[in-house]
């Protein structure tokens, strides 16, 4: 029987963390309420910690009745979060909170008030206290737009504070009622991102209702409360999801579902309609809002896709230097990163899908905080527009956002060098003497260079689509990197003899000789720190190489990033650099067990590992999505 109550009572939800639970309820305890009694609700799982009980039971709290529930049997969170959510029948409407978060003080006016608002809205299924900064369909940051009010909508439903009338909580529960049955087939058209969540999730159940049933959830423009994700049986991630809270009073303007423009989807993005309000030279479109690029692309979604993704002749494109992202669309800031295109256009890429998604902004944010490298790539010009068109258009095609080339040109600038280069401000000249050679054309053009990592595209070699975001998660993830080489275009990336062939230690280099080291080792394939061109400043890779490798050898990365059409040929102004110094030696006994190592051996290439003085290898696992440093 449903309680008609003026206040919502407060539902705590605990199982084996009593330090966590503790922390709330201090919050909760320390929260401006009404003068009326706000009950509060402890349901506690079974066969947890004993140590919960007895925070919940000696807990003291001052503003009404307690209630400490302590289930006699595991009920698993799924089933615990759908019996406490019942309580909204028992209590007319409910806070739930699990015992990993934190509230505002000021958390009870906006949960009690945003109820009393929304309770007759047609369309709202649930109020969130917490408001994301962190996209869960990609872990990437995440803002809605803000038009004055103080709430927003989103067709997901909140699980880090949320509030639901005893109706809102009966119209899901009738619908689950009825779905459960059939609910693991259906539940194959949920966003990718959830289809590895685990069975125990309402939450995903809760989706589905809000997409079938076209509601939303409520929320608030700052976050009335936060998430510590203690470690626990369903979570550890600790710290991903804190947000600022609000610290004072606030009179609440409460936005409406119709005429608001920030609505938002289950993927974190703004419903096309909305954005077509906003931006009405998109009206004439069948669109999707695509920014995070992490939409399934099946033939269900509309002809013309606004996306972060590359592929076909864009209609419209925009930059992404405003946040949230939408504004580069509303305010029409010209640029490349967000492209208007034909969803059959739209490219796939071997690269997994996280790595498109608003891979321009997240990589921007990261530069701010100087925590990426910035990329100088040099292009010693040999005097044909065509040596070099494709290496430097694959440059700026980059969407790496700290990356300059540096053309390197002997005397005066080429008549045909392409007008819009110049005009184009990640593009620099170096102008040399006439007749400088290739290598002082390097050197000259590495001496202008800004960048913190440096490379050089010879003629007739480009990077490949997204190398500079590979090359930039990898330094930033590994920085005791100091040079590194990729693998040649030609190469099967999951090839372990490949691999083997490309992995070069001081030793393996002497005994090579300098012809077969460059035929490795070509300039387009290696990266390295500007401290160590410093201690030479040449611009010969053989001399170059050999002073790397008195230091250390080089990384591997096991991926191809660059390409090259014209085989390389090391000519003898290359050759004429040093020979290596005589402590450049490999361990004893590394030579005789190399030719095993490189074809893959089994147990003596484990030898030739052990004698020998390779860095690692890094590599790329796509389910993981993340790269790894191993051994072979």
């Amino acid at each position: 029987m449903t309680q008609e109550r003026k206040y919502p009572a407060l539902i705590v939800v605990a199982f084996n963390r009593p330090a966590a639970l503790l922390r709330l309820l201090k919050s909760l305890a320390q929260a401006h309420f009404p003068q009326a009694e706000v009950p509060l609700h402890i349901s506690i799982d079974g066969s947890g910690n004993p140590h919960v009980n007895e925070v919940a039971k000696t807990f003291s709290w001052p503003h009404g009745p307690k209630i400490v529930d302590q289930q006699p049997a595991r009920l698993g969170l799924r089933q615990h979060i759908l019996t406490c959510g019942d309580l909204s029948q028992k209590y007319g409407s409910i806070v739930l909170l699990e015992d990993d978060l934190l509230v505002s003080p000021w958390f009870y006016s906006y949960a009690h008030q945003a109820l009393s608002h929304y309770a007759e809205k047609p369309g709202i299924a649930g109020i969130s206290l917490y408001k994301y900064a962190i996209a869960e369909s990609c872990f990437l940051p995440f803002s809605p737009i803000t038009e004055g009010e103080d709430t927003w909508f989103m067709q997901m439903p909140s699980s880090w504070g949320q509030a639901w009338t005893a109706a809102q909580w009966h119209n899901f529960r009738s619908w689950l009622d009825k779905t459960e049955p059939h609910f693991q087939a259906r539940a194959s058209t949920l966003p990718d991102y959830m289809q590895s969540w685990s069975d125990q999730s309402w939450k995903k159940r809760f989706a589905y209702y809000l997409i079938e049933t076209d509601q939303y959830f409520v929320y608030p423009q700052i976050s009335l409360s936060t998430n510590f994700g203690d470690p626990g049986s369903h979570a550890d991630a600790a710290g991903l999801y804190q947000v600022a809270l609000l610290t004072g009073p606030r009179t609440w303007q409460f936005a409406d579902l119709q005429t608001s423009n920030s609505v938002y989807d289950v993927n974190f993005e703004l419903l096309a309609s909305r954005l077509q309000r906003l931006c009405p030279a998109l009206a004439g479109y069948d669109l999707a809002v695509d920014l995070y690029g992490q939409r399934a692309l099946g033939p269900d979604l509309p002809a013309w896709l606004l996306t972060s993704r590359p592929g076909g002749k864009a209609a419209r494109s925009y930059a992404l230097d405003l946040t949230p992202a939408v504004l580069n669309v509303q305010h029409k800031v010209h640029g490349k990163a967000l492209r208007l295109v034909r969803r059959v256009d739209v490219e796939t890429n071997s690269l997994p899908a996280h790595k498109w998604a608003l891979q321009a902004g997240g990589a921007h944010l990261a530069v701010m905080m100087g925590q990426m490298a910035r990329f100088s790539v040099v292009v010693p010009w040999t005097g044909n527009l065509a040596d070099h068109r494709e290496g430097i258009a694959s440059v700026l095609a980059q969407d790496y956002p700290h990356v300059e080339v540096v053309v390197a040109v002997a005397g005066a600038v080429p008549e045909d060098f392409p007008a819009e280069w110049l005009d184009e401000g990640r593009m620099r000249l170096a102008i040399l003497a006439k007749g400088a050679d290739s290598a002082a054309l390097v050197a000259g053009g590495l001496e202008l260079a800004r960048g913190n990592y440096l490379c050089w595209l010879p003629a007739g070699t480009a990077l490949e689509l997204n190398a500079l975001d590979a090359l930039g998660e990898v330094l930033y993830r590994f920085a005791e990197v100091e040079w590194l080489v990729s693998l040649p275009n030609i190469a099967a990336q999951n090839d372990l003899r490949a691999v083997a062939q490309q992995r070069w230690d001081a030793g393996r280099a002497r005994q090579a000789g300098a012809t077969k080291l460059l035929e490795a080792m070509p300039p387009e394939r290696v990266v390295f720190r500007r401290y160590l061109w410093e201690q030479d400043k040449s611009g010969n890779p053989l001399t170059l190489w050999r002073k790397f490798f008195a230091q250390e050898a080089p990384y591997l990365v096991a991926q191809v990033l660059s390409r090259r059409k014209v085989a390389f040929h090391a000519d003898a102004e290359m050759l004429a650099g040093p020979h290596f110094a005589p402590e450049l030696k490999g361990k004893p006994g590394a030579r005789l067990t190399g030719w095993f190592y490189r074809k893959n051996v089994r147990i003596l290439r484990q030898i030739h590992l052990w004698l020998a003085d390779y860095s690692p290898v890094i590599r790329y696992h796509s389910e993981d999505q993340n790269w790894f440093k191993s051994e072979f």
